[in-house]
């Protein structure tokens, strides 16, 4: 097994110029504060796209919006939208809106719908 050797690490590290040092801590502050600022973010875009769906006129079966692409995240689906897609009900699980196609994207979760028995 190799031993990792520290003291060579750190001595090659010295190469490395400031410039470079810095702007890889500024990557990662940056990074850190844009994961911090996410769910306000999430609760924005969800508040857009509900207001976005409570007036755009949509197509319906059996009550349920049937998904069709958005054009902007504006008019993606909120966090617990319901759509219907390849005669199937869908839900929005994420945190944020969901963009893409339900059956693709894993922001989407089937549910399971009863059957009505024939009689």
């Amino acid at each position: 097994m190799t031993v990792f050797d520290f003291d060579a690490w750190a001595e090659s590290t010295k190469k490395i110029p400031k410039e470079n040092i810095a702007a890889a801590l500024n990557a990662v502050v940056d990074r850190k504060k844009a994961i911090d600022l996410e769910p306000q973010v999430f609760a924005q875009r969800n508040e857009a796209a509900t207001i976005y769906h409570s007036a755009a006129p949509h197509e319906e079966h059996d009550g349920v919006i049937v998904w069709v692409e958005p054009i902007a995240n504006f008019a993606a689906y909120p966090t617990g939208f319901e759509v219907w897609h390849l005669d199937k009900k869908w839900v929005n699980i994420s945190q944020d809106v969901a963009t893409g196609e339900p059956g693709v994207d894993e922001a989407w979760q089937e549910i399971e719908t009863e059957e009505v028995p024939s009689e």
